[in-house]
């Protein structure tokens, strides 16, 4: 066996890990194991990194962004004389460091830029799906005493978020076919449209029936953004392209029609009623669920060092990847951060409107608005979305610049 297919495996397997370990965390019988399954993948892409000599390329703007936001963390951790604060922020600068840095890197090595977001892809969904279906096969769909499905995880809004990120990978192929037939007029994969939209369904029904609100509105806000951007590619500096244009229009208008026939024509809308649309009367006082208070308050005492690991108490937490940060690192290290995440969203667009060939090219974007959705009403550091976002950003990085480079020496 020659050593570039013990590297592609290798890299697969630490990156099968490495998504698990962002996963399991959410289950009662696995969360124990995290540390390990996260230092494992981490270590071993960096042993790769060190032996096989890779040559280290990056998006200097935004990483420099990310060191001082980890700098400024740790300075907060010494502030507060946190031990717990400091590990976690050394622990992220790691993470970030492998999966933004060495990991695109090493990937641009193996593979061809155009199949790096088809690895990553495969790696989430062959790691995932056997944790959804596993348990529907053996068990069949059991409710809890909140009449929602949980699965392996220790609450149905675990599940949810699980399904929804895993929604975000399947979907971005779907657009990216979609702008190759609607726009390019290629005729290729139209079967995986098809197979596509079906795991979709699938994938927005389970989550109807977690009743989690995050991943449902996640799901929805997450399609419409997509099919806005696929809108907006039919036009070309300003103009309209017309035939284009009324290709993708037909079709996005055709498959909300298509989802509003599903939703009267089967028992999904009155599931859907039960399940999610019940949750908000139930909730219409305060639809955050009472997470609106806990963040008035971390932004109102906000410090510029925070106020160190113990703001959250007892039960209460942020519910909040920013208020968390906010709270416990100061404003100083969220505004480095926030720029960090405005940057690394420019980027992964970018990546969208570049001609590459890549099926999968609004992968990047679709995990991106993800992560950031959901870190909206929950803690998303060290999840499977973070993870894929920290990747997604470092391949479009690369891809970015070495497709500017390469137009440069055209027009030489």
């Amino acid at each position: 066996m020659n050593t570039r297919l013990i590297g592609n495996k290798a890299i697969f397997l630490s990156l099968i890990i490495l998504f698990l370990s962002g996963t399991l965390f959410y289950t009662n019988k696995w969360a124990s194991l995290q540390p390990i399954l996260l230092a494992l993948p981490l270590l071993i892409i960096i042993v790769i990194s060190i032996f096989k000599n890779i040559k280290i390329q990056v998006d200097y703007p935004a990483i420099v962004v990310f060191y001082i936001f980890t700098f400024l963390s740790v300075v907060s951790a010494l502030v507060n004389a946190n031990i717990v604060l400091l590990v976690r922020a050394l622990i992220l600068f790691i993470t970030f460091t492998v999966c933004s840095v060495l990991l695109p890197n090493i990937l641009n090595k193996y593979y061809k830029p155009t199949e790096i977001n088809s690895f990553i892809a495969k790696s989430v969904l062959y790691s995932h799906y056997p944790l959804i279906i596993t348990p529907l096969l053996i068990n069949g769909l059991v409710l809890n005493g909140y009449n929602a499905y949980q699965g392996i995880f220790y609450n149905p809004n675990a599940l949810g978020l699980v399904l929804v990120t895993i929604f975000a990978v399947e979907i971005s192929l779907i657009i990216s076919t979609l702008e190759n037939k609607l726009i390019r007029n290629e005729k290729k994969y139209t079967k995986n449209i098809l197979v596509k939209t079906s795991l979709l369904l699938f994938l927005f029904i389970l989550m109807i029936f977690t009743r989690s609100r995050t991943a449902v509105l996640t799901a929805i806000l997450l399609i419409f953004s997509l099919s806005m951007l696929l809108i907006k590619k039919s036009f070309n500096k300003c103009r309209i392209k017309i035939k284009p244009f009324k290709r993708v229009t037909i079709v996005v208008v055709f498959f909300a029609a298509f989802t509003v026939f599903i939703f009267q024509a089967t028992p999904i809308e009155e599931l859907f009623s039960a399940q999610i649309s019940s949750k908000f009367e139930l909730r219409s006082d305060d639809l955050t669920d009472g997470r609106g208070d806990v963040w008035i308050r971390a932004i109102n005492e906000q410090k510029l060092f925070g106020h160190g690991r113990g703001y959250f108490e007892g039960s209460v937490t942020a519910h909040n990847t920013f208020i968390s940060i906010l709270a416990q690192y100061g404003s100083l290290p969220t505004i480095f951060f926030l720029i960090f995440i405005v940057q690394a969203t420019l980027k992964v667009y970018k990546y969208t409107s570049l001609n590459i060939g890549d099926r999968y090219k609004f992968l990047p974007f679709s995990i991106t608005i993800t992560f950031l959705l959901t870190s909206m009403t929950e803690g998303m550091l060290y999840k499977l979305s973070m993870f894929v976002f920290f990747i997604c950003y470092g391949v479009s990085s690369l891809n970015v610049k070495s497709h500017k480079i390469s137009s440069k020496r055209r027009t030489v």
